[in-house]
């Protein structure tokens, strides 16, 4: 349920995330789509819409008349996404291939590609790509570290991955910290 307000004037409407994954079979390679915000047209309504308004040709006494503005109707901004994942590498050591293509209903087209290396499922080195049509992208290269630590019957894996940034801002750092059970 999406549920939009700014100041009294509001949008409703119901929007729908679907995927899946398929393991082909063939050399481990995995392939998955999803579809993102799905849904009927939506438009904005509320009393901001409203205006008091002295129609041509009303005696310059009258009371004004209340006019209803009508906002037209837009769609939310959808996305699809198609991805692969390739094993190139499988053992201790893994190397894994990554290839994704994202269609923007409301921007340009992307693709990306990125590699996983894994040592002995305890260290992990990332680093991906994305590729767009707009010269104005802020994203490209990313990057990425992250080790797994054994802890008795639990396991605490810690992450890091970096974006760097065009030409404005410093790079942008994400770190994450996962115990699981």
């Amino acid at each position: 349920y999406v549920d939009e307000t700014v100041l009294q004037v509001s949008s409703k409407t119901i929007a729908f995330d679907f995927g899946f994954q398929y393991e082909t079979g063939f050399h481990g390679m995995r392939l998955g789509a999803v579809m993102k915000s799905v849904g009927p047209a939506t438009n904005f309504s509320g009393s901001d819409f409203d205006r008091n308004e002295h129609l041509e040709g009303d005696d310059p006494q009258a009371a004004p008349h209340t006019v209803a503005l009508l906002s037209s109707n837009y769609n939310l901004p959808s996305v699809f996404v198609g991805a692969a994942s390739y094993p190139v590498m499988q053992g201790m050591n893994n190397l894994t291939a990554h290839l994704l293509y994202q269609n923007n209903s409301c921007d340009v087209d992307e693709w990306r590609v990125g590699a996983e290396y894994v040592w002995r499922k305890d260290f992990a080195l990332r680093a991906g790509y994305k590729y767009s049509s707009n010269d104005d992208d802020l994203f490209g290269f990313s990057y990425g570290v992250g080790v797994n630590v054994p802890l008795g019957a639990s396991r605490l894996s810690i992450d890091y991955a970096g974006q760097m940034v065009s030409d404005f801002f410093d790079d942008i750092q994400h770190v994450g910290v996962t115990m699981a059970f």
